[in-house]
C-alpha cells in the first residue's frame, strides 16, 4: 500500500536518488525506514525510526489518534536521521481477519471491438459485485481479463469478443472492534 504524506523533499545531496521508504505498524512497535537504492539494486539505509505501538491492540487500531501520533514520531525520527522529508511510503499493517478472494464478472459485447468504455463498464460491474460480508475492502484490482472464455488476457483494449470478463483480486479485513462500536453509537 502506498500512502502520500505530502511533505516537501529535502534530498540532502541525493537528488535523483531512488528512495525506498517503508512503515511497519505492529501491535508492539511501529518502525519507519528510509533507504537509497544503489548500483545493482543494493539498499543503503539512510534513516530509521521506532516507537512503541500505542493504540494498536492485537492487530486492530483501538485508538486512531494515539496510533497516528506514534506513526508520526517514528517517521519524523527516520526523516531527521536521513536528512530527508519523505513524500511516499510503503505501509505494512498486520490486521486481524484478512481475506483474499477473486470476483469474476462478465459482460456481453456482441462481437464488437473492445473500447475503454467497455472496460470501464466491466470494472464498475465488478466493483458492484464485491460481496464485502461486513469487511472493509483494502484492495480490489483487475488481475486478468477473459475474452470469450480465454483466460489470461492482460489488455483487451482494441480486441474483438462476444464476451469480456475480468478476475478482480480482492483483499478485505474484518473491521476493528472500535469501528464497529463507533458505527453502532
Amino acid at each position: 500500500m502506498m500512502a502520500d504524506r505530502g511533505g516537501a523533499r529535502m534530498d540532502g545531496g541525493r537528488s535523483g536518488a531512488k528512495l525506498v521508504t517503508a512503515l511497519d505498524i505492529g501491535s508492539s512497535k511501529i518502525c519507519a525506514l528510509i533507504a537509497q537504492k544503489g548500483e545493482g539494486g543494493a539498499l543503503r539505509i539512510l534513516g530509521t525510526g521506532q516507537r512503541e505501538s500505542r493504540g494498536v491492540k492485537r492487530g486492530y487500531i483501538a485508538d486512531m489518534e494515539v496510533t497516528e501520533r506514534a506513526v508520526r514520531e517514528a517517521v519524523e525520527q527516520a526523516e531527521r536521521i536521513a536528512g530527508i522529508n519523505i513524500e511516499d511510503v510503503w505501509v505494512s499493517f498486520s490486521a486481524g481477519g484478512l481475506v483474499s478472494d477473486v470476483a469474476n464478472v462478465e459482460v456481453e459485447l456482441g462481437g464488437n471491438r473492445i473500447e475503454q468504455a467497455d472496460i470501464d463498464e466491466l470494472l464498475a460491474a465488478g466493483r458492484g459485485s464485491i460481496d464485502e460480508e461486513g469487511r472493509m475492502v483494502l484492495h480490489a484490482q483487475p488481475a486478468l481479463y477473459t475474452l470469450d472464455g480465454l483466460h489470461g488476457v492482460n489488455n483487451p483494449l482494441g480486441l474483438y469478443a462476444d464476451k469480456l470478463g475480468v478476475d478482480i483480486h480482492i483483499i478485505a479485513a474484518d473491521p476493528s472492534p472500535g469501528a464497529i462500536a463507533s458505527a453502532r453509537a
